[in-house]
């Protein structure tokens, strides 16, 4: 299996992954669930465990598809340099969730603010993943990108 096969098998995982985790963050909190709140945290670094493999296979994704003539350099540009910002974000929220995990071993309850923390750096790096597979998803799908409809030539649906 080649990198390029490791980055389009593996990339949507964190993305989706990061928004359930996300969600039953959340619902944890709402529930004053300790129990759910650890799951999520785990859940956090074992995506973001996945998520190292797709960023580093974006690399062969790359050099597989770069000199197509139809593909964009510069959306692969700023897909790149999107993943690098969403990466740092998803290790910082790493961070936050061992720190979280650690704080509440042996049945204790998490400081608020390491909750609120949680669940900001989980919202904004979910925001930045889904950003990033998006432009992804733009390098070789020009059908989803921004005004690609208008681009479109008339059918006989359009015609009417």
């Amino acid at each position: 299996m080649s990198g390029v096969h490791v980055h389009l098998l593996l990339n949507h995982v964190p993305i989706l992954g990061t928004l359930f985790a996300l969600a039953l963050l959340a619902y944890g909190a709402w529930r004053g669930s300790r129990d759910l709140l650890r799951v999520s945290w785990t859940a956090f670094v074992a995506l973001w465990l996945i998520a190292i493999p797709v960023f580093k296979s974006g690399e062969p994704a790359e050099d597989a598809v770069a000199k197509r003539p139809e593909v964009s350099q510069q959306l692969i540009d700023d897909h790149e340099h999107l993943a690098k910002r969403a990466m740092a974000s998803n290790t910082l929220l790493v961070a936050v969730s061992v720190v979280a995990l650690w704080s509440t071993r042996g049945g204790r309850t998490a400081p608020g603010w390491l909750l609120g923390a949680s669940l900001l750096a989980a919202a904004v790096t979910f925001g930045l993943m889904a950003g990033t597979g998006n432009l992804g998803g733009q390098i070789r799908h020009a059908e989803v990108r921004p005004g690609a409809a208008s681009n479109q030539p008339p059918t006989a649906e359009t015609d009417r």
